[in-house]
């Protein structure tokens, strides 16, 4: 099965989740484009129950011009992820990006994430 997402952010500041005010004049456009390919589910399983690969892009796209090389492209992150669901609640979220300034205001920067959740609902019931 495939799912997939598209998302449209419009405002007229570009702020990182970290706080740098990337941009403050004109209109941003932030698309984010993510595609879920679920490649195995079997609920029961005994130890790996689902596998799904990610897929996805997000850009920032500027009506004014900026950077060290100035244009209106802003940056283009590519996206690619796998998910392992396991029995008894465990999910581990891998994911890879990599961060590329169009418009050479810093060099190329790629980042792995792992994340380990565990879903315990099914023992805190309403507090969950």
């Amino acid at each position: 099965m495939v799912h997939a997402l598209f998302q449209l952010d419009i405002s007229d500041h570009y702020i990182t989740p970290r706080g740098l005010n990337v941009e403050n004049e004109g209109v941003i456009f932030q698309p984010l484009f993510l595609v879920f390919w679920n490649l195995y589910s079997d609920k029961d399983a005994g130890f790996l129950t689902d596998v799904t690969l990610t897929t996805g892009v997000w850009s920032s796209i500027h009506t004014h011009e900026s950077g060290a090389d100035p244009g209106y492209w802003n940056e283009f992150d590519p996206i690619l992820g796998l998910t392992f669901k396991f029995a008894g609640g465990f999910t581990l979220d891998t994911t890879f990006t990599s961060f590329e300034s169009m418009v050479d205001s810093y060099p190329t920067s790629t980042h792995f994430e792992a994340k380990l959740s565990f879903d315990d609902s099914k023992y805190l019931g309403k507090f969950a």
